[in-house]
């Protein structure tokens, strides 16, 4: 019956509009009425059908139907989209929209979202067949941006690089080079996302004529939907690494205040989540420097929040790090460094710190052990 009605649909579809004889042929094909005279007007303001209200009242009283209200207003609207051709297909107007509306890639954690965010909507807008044939096309790798694609099955079916597919996200595939299993992390992620972090090959700096063997630090922000996994990510080396955690944790204080921001620390879907290995790859390799520390510290300096190490809490920072750090902070960020006593080539501090309500906002590292 519903297959009758669309048929007779096809016309007013092409046009946007009901004539009165479409419609009284859709109520006698679908079996008639038992709608009221207001339920009768919406559907025909609904369906764009032009018909005053005694004209549909006489048609569908006339035929004396069985349908719902609801059930008409879906065949009408159904057939109607089945035959219209926007100038724009609905699948490129979202993506049109969702493009216009992209964070910069100066917020690299945002646009990462932002990516994943595409990706999805291009699969509910085109189905996983397209959405694979998309995004395992090498063209539309977005510099350091790519979406990858996980199965029901745990298995690689979305990624550029087709010697990635195929292969289980328990395996091998889902192990860095220092042996971090972040292929089971990943497939722990839910709805909300998940960030995990990891080390891995960077195809912005491959293309570019970077050594291939060459690796570097990934935040990837992996999403389930419909039993699927949709994820992207963006590679970063020490210093943006610091500055993002930085600018993220004002950020989130701004809108959130410190009780937000404590929360966001030991939150696992948060943009702090994998700062722990990221910074055991960082210093596996000796590009950070030296000892961790992230601080949040107040007007008189004290340490009122430490990321991952919460015994810096409650000293002093000044005292911690053997400088002046509250009163040299600033609204814009900057950083701050100590040249080392034994070397005028080394440092013996490097910290990026940010000013805003008093608070003085900050992380990098130290090579001396703290008090």
């Amino acid at each position: 019956m519903a297959a009758a009605v669309a048929a007779a649909l096809v016309l007013a579809g092409c046009t946007g509009g009901l004539s009165r004889a479409e419609v009284e042929e859709i109520v006698e094909e679908s079996g008639g009425g038992g709608l009221s005279q207001v339920e009768i007007e919406q559907i025909a303001e609904a369906a764009g059908s032009g018909l005053s209200q005694a004209d549909v009242t006489e048609i569908v009283q006339a035929a004396g139907s069985g349908l719902s209200r609801a059930e008409i207003e879906q065949i009408i609207h159904e057939a109607i989209a089945s035959v219209a051709e926007p100038s724009v297909a609905p699948e490129a107007e979202a993506e049109i929209e969702a493009e216009a509306e992209a964070p910069p890639r100066s917020e690299p954690d945002n646009y990462t979202k932002h990516f994943v965010d595409l990706a999805i909507s291009r699969y509910e807008a085109e189905g996983l067949a397209a959405t694979l044939d998309y995004y395992n096309d090498p063209a539309n790798v977005d510099g350091q941006w790519y979406a990858f694609i996980i199965g029901e099955d745990d298995e690689i079916i979305g990624h550029y690089d087709p010697s990635r597919r195929g292969y289980d996200l328990k395996g091998w595939v889902g192990t860095d080079a220092n042996g971090y299993d972040f292929g089971a992390d990943m497939l722990s992620a839910t709805d909300e996302g998940l960030w995990v972090t990891y080390v891995f090959r960077n195809p912005e700096r491959l293309e570019a004529g970077f050594d291939p063997s060459g690796f570097e630090l990934k935040r990837s922000w992996v999403v389930r939907h419909d039993g699927l996994l949709f994820g992207s990510g963006w590679y970063t080396d020490i210093d943006e690494f610091i500055q993002s955690q930085v600018t993220t944790a004002v950020e989130i204080f701004r809108s959130e205040g410190l009780d937000g921001l404590f929360a966001r620390l030991s939150d696992p879907t948060s943009n702090f989540a994998g700062l722990g290995a990221a910074l055991a790859y960082y210093e596996a390799t000796g590009v950070l420097g030296g000892q961790w520390i992230g601080f949040v510290a107040g007007p008189d300096g004290e340490i009122v929040s430490a990321m991952l190490n919460r015994a810096f809490v409650g000293e002093n920072i000044n005292d911690v790090l053997g400088v002046d750090i509250v009163s040299q902070a600033t609204e814009s960020g900057n950083w701050i460094a100590q040249p080392s006593s034994h070397s005028e080539s080394e440092l013996e501090l490097r910290v990026w710190v940010a000013r805003h309500d008093d608070l003085t906002f900050g992380g990098g590292w130290r090579n001396t052990p703290a008090p």
